[in-house]
């Protein structure tokens, strides 16, 4: 056992500095192995930890037997020894990073509840402790009818615990799994019953939005539905209150990265707002739709690239079923500029409100224009302008070679030779080789490279149309006299031009590239 979950934390090296939450764990793990813990030699060891640990050591014994419990269920007779401030606890429910989650009983009113504990090593973590309290508040902050609602906060024998309405049924993410694995009829009925699961939750972060709560963390499974297919959303752990200084430190990332809105999954901070959570809504909804995440590749860096660069693939492409009207409202919820989603949950709650009435959506497809907008601010954009400038030099480059190597074999007879040899090396220098260096420099990520490419090439064309009007700019030791035979290759090498200008000239439309490189750890893929 592993009392340290996946915090990812290294353990300190071993002496007196060594961190409570590292000595928790130790202690965590030997007692999850049946081993008894040498209190003495811990306290000789750690005198400065010693009496903290020692106060601890109740609440993690608890918890170690309630991860060792089979299935996690409590028999009758370790019930009331399973005591935590007013409540027994019953079984495990479920756990991630922010705490464990039991079934409860209160035993003051005699009801079951839910109860998320946060572990003693976490408790011990300042950073921890506060999201733990932060969630709480946002919690008790809240009053909606799919909101599951906090019931009491406490703390005993030093773990931070709150209780909460305990709903019984499953998550939408076993729901999904559950149609994957045993597909029904599908159809319409399905998917309607997908949009009115979702309104509901839409509805219900319009609220948390209103009062300044942001979830960051919307994904099927944190959307619980009960037994009367009562939609919920839960585990507020990765919340921010408005007012409240953000927990998270640039490069972190806050959530769960497969549902996540690219200006989140950059780990910026910057431009995370209820348009985020609107995007990992509109996510869920896709894969209740699909049956799919709408970014499935399992290697984090790609799912990242996939994020940033690229929208998913149309739902309608991989489910013809689906009514196009609620393709259009979920591509509408996942566009990747923020800017070009609904401008709140309330928005995207009346738009799923008037596909279920069968009346006309809001949203619309994009048009050609902004299809096309679309296509050219792509990042990807760039890369190509690059690729069309290195191409364009070692294509120009490589038709100088080859009238080189033309005259070395006799095939073409200049004028005058030494000057052929000097206007090829002029050419090169003056023509082909800087298109090269400017598409080298926007491959390796130098925006530079963009704008001197630009000029590069608009000098290029000037040269090019020049020669076409019939002023001789190189004439190759006399092969290009014949402005007949010269023509078509100067208009040949315009082309080529003229493509890799326009893909700079889209490269710059596209706006600075944004970096891939993987931010903290802090949420699951």
């Amino acid at each position: 056992m592993n009392a340290r979950g996946g915090s990812g934390t290294e353990s300190a090296p071993d002496g007196p500095g060594r961190d409570l939450a590292d000595l928790a764990a130790d202690l965590a793990d030997r007692l999850g192995e049946g081993s008894a813990p040498d209190l003495e030699a811990l306290a000789r060891e750690h005198p400065e930890q010693a009496e903290r640990l020692l106060a601890l050591l109740p609440t993690i014994a608890l918890m170690v037997d309630m991860e060792d419990t089979p299935g996690g269920v409590a028999t009758p007779d370790v019930v009331g020894a399973r005591a935590l401030g007013e409540f027994r606890l019953v079984r495990e429910l479920g756990r991630g990073g922010m705490g464990v989650v039991y079934e409860a009983e209160d035993a003051a009113l005699g009801r079951r509840v839910a109860v998320k504990v946060l572990p003693p090593a976490a408790a011990i973590d300042a950073l921890r402790l506060r999201r733990f309290q932060l969630e709480a508040r946002a919690l008790a902050s809240l009053s909606h009818a799919h909101i599951v609602p906090i019931y009491s906060v406490g703390c005993d024998r030093g773990v931070p615990y709150f209780a909460m309405r305990l709903v019984e049924g499953r998550s939408l993410a076993e729901v999904v799994r559950e149609r994957r694995d045993a597909p029904g009829p599908g159809g319409l009925p399905v998917h309607v019953e997908a949009a009115a699961l979702v309104l509901p939750v839409a509805e219900a972060l319009a609220h948390a939005h209103g009062l300044g709560i942001l979830h960051r963390d919307v994904k099927p499974a944190n959307l619980l539905v009960d037994a009367d297919g009562h939609p919920w959303i839960t585990d507020f752990g990765m919340a921010r209150l408005q007012g409240e200084s953000d927990l998270t430190r640039t490069g972190d990332l806050i959530g769960t990265l497969r549902y996540m809105a690219p200006e989140q999954a950059l780990g910026r901070g910057e431009g995370v707002d209820g348009r985020s959570d609107v995007y990992a809504l509109g996510a869920t909804l896709y894969e209740l739709l699909t049956l799919r995440p709408a970014f499935d590749d399992d290697d984090r860096q790609a799912l990242l690239r996939r994020i940033l660069s690229e929208g998913p693939s149309r739902p309608r492409s991989i489910d013809a079923t689906i009514p196009a009207d609620l393709e259009t409202l979920v591509l509408k919820a996942m566009a990747r500029e923020p800017a070009d989603r609904y401008a709140s949950a309330s928005e995207l709650a009346d738009d799923l409100r008037r596909f279920l009435a069968s009346e006309p959506i809001r949203a619309r497809p994009p048009g050609r224009l902004a299809r096309l907008r679309r296509w050219a601010s792509r990042p990807e954009r760039v890369r190509e302008a690059g690729a069309a400038l290195v191409s364009l030099g070692l294509l120009t480059g490589g038709i100088g070679i080859l009238f080189y190597l033309a005259h070395l074999l006799g095939i073409v007879r200049p004028q005058r030779p030494d000057d052929l040899v000097h206007d090829l090396a002029v050419a090169f220098f003056a023509f082909d080789a800087p298109p090269i260096a400017c598409g080298a420099l926007i491959l390796a990520g130098r925006r530079i490279g963009l704008w001197l490419g630009l000029v590069t090439s608009m000098h290029f064309l000037a040269w090019l149309l020049v020669a076409l009007a019939g002023w001789d700019v190189l004439d190759y030791g006399g092969l290009h006299e014949d402005k007949a035979t010269e023509a078509p290759l100067v208009l040949l090498i315009l082309l080529l031009v003229a493509h890799a200008l326009a893909r700079t000239v889209i490269g710059l439309a596209a706006g600075p590239r944004r970096g891939v490189a993987a931010p903290g750890v802090g949420g699951g893929a």
